[in-house]
């Protein structure tokens, strides 16, 4: 579940057209990006909050 039109976390190094991720990073992001839906923010409020504009 990455959702890269909204950039929710980082990448790391692409080839070709994979992309990988910092799997702790992503591990740390998912669990609050549940915890975040659980209290009814959409993807987009969530990723104001991740990044913090």
């Amino acid at each position: 579940m990455v959702y890269l039109g909204l950039t929710i976390t980082t990448i790391n190094l692409i080839e070709g057209n994979v992309r990988f991720y910092n799997k702790n990073i992503v591990e740390k992001r998912l669990r609050k990006i549940k915890e975040l839906m659980n209290e009814g923010y959409s993807l987009r409020l969530i990723r104001k909050r991740l990044v913090g504009i």
